[in-house]
């Protein structure tokens, strides 16, 4: 039989949709601080799924397709349970900061949390309690900031202690339908990022990096397409929805996931744009100039590392570069594996 499900003091009946919040507690003005939950469950029995969006408060790309899955799903259609917290961090998406603003924490630096500590911690802590340890399968939506515009579409996948990409997580990151598939090479540092707290506590997960998805510089889908495709695959593929994944007619498995990060600060000025995601260069092709602002002369320069540099995120923009901010995401193509469906 199916059961009900119970997020926080709100149980959600079988065959119903609820908002289902979670409190925080009270901010010094006296307002509840909440984490906004949906829960979706099913009228049969089956899996439980959770998608999260917004660990960033600046990553806003996922919050469209949440809305979609939440208002475009009928539970009554659903085996098992799906829940969807478009918002993970209130406070970082009010201020539009990567960071909380009241201790300064990133809530994907933060789990598993604690309900004794800071904010950002307790954030995490609730969130791990009453939703995430209780599901079976994770989806951690990422997206491109606003200042910087990273336009990737693809997954990340963690990599296992002894370097060996895990034969079940590589098929359900593939299930979702993106294009590109990356092997992310961050096993264990930090270990507080969410993929690292999913996998310890037994549950899987994988992120999604949401990007308008390019093939032969040619827009194929919009980031809330891949989004919402990817997701009703997951629920086809673990048997939460009837019917076929919708894939591509060829996926590529890239890694390891090399983020370039700034040595300098200025302006940056990228030498390449979202046409060229996808496409492969040679080592030591230029992806950006940083610029003094002050007194206009080059500072910096940063190049492709990898004698085959597949591209996979770029400033969509000229944009203010901090020291040690993300530049782009890069991948070595000779690591490449093909699957054609």
């Amino acid at each position: 039989m199916p059961e009900s499900f119970t997020v926080g003091s709100v149980t959600v009946e079988t065959g119903r949709k609820k908002f289902a919040p979670l409190t925080v507690g009270t901010m010094a003005n006296g307002s509840r601080l909440l984490v906004p939950v949906h829960v979706l469950a099913g009228s049969k029995p089956g899996p439980k799924l959770c998608v999260v969006s917004t660990q960033h408060g600046d990553e806003i790309g996922g919050i469209d397709v949440a809305r979609q899955i939440v208002t475009g799903l009928d539970p009554q259609e659903i085996s098992g349970t799906l829940a969807v917290i478009p918002v993970a961090n209130p406070l970082a998406f009010e201020a539009q900061s990567r960071w909380t603003t009241i201790d300064g924490g990133n809530l994907n630096r933060s789990w598993p949390g604690h309900r004794d500590l800071f904010v950002t911690d307790r954030i995490a802590d609730i969130i791990s309690r009453e939703v995430l340890s209780k599901m079976e399968y994770v989806i951690d939506l990422h997206s491109g900031e606003p200042e910087s515009c990273y336009a990737y579409s693809g997954i990340k996948i963690q990599e296992t202690p002894g370097g060996r990409q895990e034969t079940e997580d590589l098929e359900l990151a593939m299930a979702f339908g993106t294009e590109i598939v990356v092997g992310t090479n961050r096993f264990g540092t930090p270990h507080s990022v969410l993929h690292y707290h999913l996998a310890q506590i037994g549950v899987r997960g994988f992120t999604v990096e949401l990007g308008d998805s390019f093939v032969e510089k040619k827009l194929v889908r919009d980031a809330t397409e891949v989004g919402v495709t990817g997701i009703k695959n997951i629920m086809k593929h673990v048997g939460m929805l009837d019917g076929e994944e919708k894939l591509p007619k060829r996926q590529v498995f890239v890694q390891p996931e090399i983020t370039l990060q700034a040595a300098n600060g200025g302006m940056m000025y990228p030498e390449v744009s979202m046409r060229d995601l996808g496409t492969v260069v040679p080592k030591g092709t230029l992806l950006g100039r940083i610029m003094s602002p002050y007194t206009f002369e080059e500072i910096d320069r940063i190049t492709a590392l990898f004698d085959e540099t597949i591209i996979l995120a770029v400033p969509s923009r000229k944009v203010r570069q901090h020291i040690g901010g993300y530049t782009f995401i890069l991948s070595d193509w000779k690591n490449a594996r093909w699957f054609n469906h």
